[in-house]
């Protein structure tokens, strides 16, 4: 079975992106799904030192996606469209039940 990764995060958490399986198991290009809680290039923009970080941690190209929604977000994994999102409690219950091959692999903290 094909698994896509997600990250599960608490409410009070800030989400921090991690890298999970996709289409095949070690793919070159990784799609991280932001949501839309601002402008979309503002967003991008903002994500800019992590996709940086990512690159150089991961040695793989990133490449930033910002869905419409949460439900956008979800048939996207569901679909093999993104290899990681971020969720929620109640988001990722809803992922789960709608593509239950995901996994949650990381939580994001707040220091």
């Amino acid at each position: 079975m094909k698994r896509r990764s997600f990250m599960a995060v608490t409410a009070l958490a800030l989400a921090l992106p991690v890298v999970g399986a996709a289409q095949t198991r070690d793919p070159a290009r990784l799609r991280v799904a932001l949501l839309p809680d601002e402008n979309a290039s503002t967003l991008i923009q903002n994500a800019q030192p992590l996709k940086i970080y990512l690159e150089k941690a991961l040695k793989k190209d990133i490449e930033l996606v910002v869905t419409t929604d949460y439900s956008a977000m979800i048939e996207a994994m569901r679909f093999g469209r993104i290899e990681v999102a971020y969720f929620g409690p109640f988001s990722y219950v809803l992922a789960k039940s709608r593509a239950p091959e995901i996994e949650p692999f990381a939580v994001g903290v707040e220091r």
